[in-house]
């Protein structure tokens, strides 16, 4: 088709040109075009960066891949490009369609077509298509798409990138039967494979669930951790020599447990194979399914990240403290720094020589808070940096100091809110240091690593439209760019952040790009609880801010906007 149509183009051109007694240069001054022979189209970037994802990938029916042409594409040109997706996408695919980060041609005269097994065009593409999903196209055997690009004579453009599949299978499943696990059981379905139906629900009873995690070795042998069975929490020691310590401390939320039971079937695990690598030094985390045990031994420390994240959230099980804590203590236990312990009866002299305890308690002395199983947060009265505020308690901050409830927040939300004394100059944004004093230089307030500073010079002004802000928690395996554009006679940005800044570190990522030489360049990535800096200025008037996020594990996220100044 597409062939065709440049065979009588060329011919009706070369018509035109015998008849009028022009030259060819004639006929490319007459295009609708302005741009000389040779010449490439850069009147604005070509869309935002590559969208790959980083980190870890797995699952879900969009996969990344890499495929493009030459930037710019040159004239004359009939190429095809082959994407192989074998290796790429399920065995069941049988349609797919493409995900163009950037696809510019010259508009009406150079053309990219998608093409089927059999090589006909399904899609015609001309012009700018930044961010275009394609068509669906059908795979044949081997599994495959081919692109065509077609070029006149003159006048090129960027071309395309394509980075990303989706697909569509031919898997047809019959709805699974209706079950649900009644509240005296756990829901141990296995997770069901890309290509497979799911078969009916699994419930097992509570007390056929036993998870375990302990850390121990060395010289005496001692290991001690969490055992967690159906919904009865356990401290566990073991002792080489000696009968198994196992004390039966308070009942878990089943809504909890049953959440981490499913992250745990849902991670694979039980589909692994045992692990006893061993040490001076171990951690060994158990799950064990109607007598079923799957045991995972290794180095302290050395289990990899995703499986590390799973025994935290295992680990939260055994929090007693706080709203909504999964664990409540059974009679003969009392919560003490976050864990149910043995109730006991002490006495204390009654001298004052005030400790602050870290449930944000202030005790007479040292013993006292000894008595009342409280750790220690510091010598001195309650009330500084980092000591708890509000709550049902009412408890206050010292002078000097105010309580902090959210995020810019320094007001009751509620009557029982509670939340975390910090300096009287803490801010979260720029707009929490309005009411303080400064110096009677002109200037503007800035927030700076939580320290309000009163900055002399020209002001900072609020980029409108600029706020990129994520969920609380935000979501997995995301590619999402926010464009930035700063006023006109503004040539520096800098990001301002709101709130918790909070990513899962090494995996997921806030990337900020600039279009510099007609190209995207990134200048930086921030990861972990790592937030922009007020002090960071990129220079430049286009930015992008990319946030991407891996398969697992979610985090707060954050909240950040931008601003401009000459």
């Amino acid at each position: 088709m597409s062939t065709l149509r440049s065979y009588f183009r060329g011919i009706l051109t070369v018509g035109a040109l015998a008849l009028a007694g022009t030259s060819m240069m004639a006929c490319v001054e007459d295009k609708a075009d302005e741009l000389p022979k040779g010449a490439v189209d850069e009147s604005s970037p070509p869309g935002a960066p590559t969208d790959l994802l980083d980190g870890k990938a797995d699952g879900g029916t969009q996969f990344p891949v890499s495929i493009e042409s030459a930037h710019p594409y040159t004239n004359n040109l009939t190429k095809t490009y082959t994407l192989a997706l074998a290796t790429v996408v399920p065995s069941c695919t049988q349609q797919v369609r493409l995900h163009f980060a950037a696809l510019r041609t010259e508009a009406n005269y150079d053309y990219v077509n998608l093409l089927n097994p059999e090589g006909v065009a399904v899609q015609e593409l001309t012009g700018n298509h930044d961010g275009l999903w394609s068509d669906w196209i059908p795979v044949g055997s081997p599994k495959q798409v081919k692109i065509q690009l077609e070029s006149d004579y003159s006048v090129t453009g960027y071309g395309f990138r394509v980075d990303a599949v989706d697909t569509l299978s031919g898997l047809r499943c019959p709805a699974p039967p209706t079950i649900m696990c009644d509240g005296v059981e756990f829901d141990v379905t296995q997770p069901t494979g890309t290509c497979a139906c799911a078969g009916p629900r699994q419930c097992v009873d509570q007390p056929d669930v036993v998870i375990e995690h302990t850390i121990g070795g060395g010289f005496t042998g001692q290991v001690t951790g969490h055992r967690l069975v159906g919904r009865d929490g356990n401290n566990v020691k073991y002792l080489p020599g000696q009968p198994d310590e196992v004390i039966t401390t308070g009942r878990v939320d089943v809504v909890a447990a049953q959440a981490v039971i499913s992250e745990i079937i849902n991670s694979g695990m039980l589909g692994r194979a045992d692990v006893a690598l061993t040490s001076n030094w171990n951690e060994t985390f158990s799950i064990t399914v109607q007598g079923v045990a799957h045991t995972f031994t290794r180095p302290q420390g050395s289990f990899s990240a995703a499986d590390a994240a799973l025994i935290a959230r295992f680990e939260e099980l055994f929090t007693c403290e706080g709203s909504g804590a999964p664990l409540t203590c059974y009679e003969g236990y009392a919560c003490q720094a976050d864990a149910c312990v043995a109730e006991e009866i002490c006495m204390c002299p009654a001298h004052y020589d005030p400790v602050c305890g870290e449930n944000g308690t202030t005790y007479s002395n040292g013993c006292a808070a000894g008595c009342a199983n409280a750790p220690v947060a510091h010598d001195g009265e309650c009330g500084i940096a980092g000591d708890a505020c509000g709550t049902l308690r009412g408890l206050e901050c010292k002078d000097g100091f105010k309580c902090r409830f959210a995020a810019s927040t320094y007001e009751y939300p509620f009557p029982d809110a509670g939340g975390s004394c910090v300096a009287g100059t803490y801010c979260d944004a720029v707009a929490d240091c309005a009411a303080l004093p400064h110096i009677a230089v002109p200037g503007t307030w800035a927030c700076e690593t939580n320290a309000c500073a009163w900055k002399t010079g020209p002001a900072w002004s609020a980029v409108s439209g600029s706020r990129f802000a994520t969920a609380h928690p935000y979501a997995n395996n995301l590619a999402t760019w926010k464009a930035i554009n700063l006023p006109a006679g503004t040539s520096k940005m800098r990001l301002v952040k709101t709130g918790t800044f909070e990513l899962e570190s090494g995996y997921d990522y806030l990337e900020v790009w600039a279009w510099r030489n007609a190209a995207w360049t990134r200048l930086k990535r921030y990861t972990g609880t790592t937030a922009p800096a007020i002090s960071e200025e990129f220079a430049g008037q286009y930015f992008q801010l990319k946030l991407v996020t891996d398969s697992s594990v979610t985090k707060h996220g954050f909240d950040v906007s931008a601003q401009s100044a000459y």
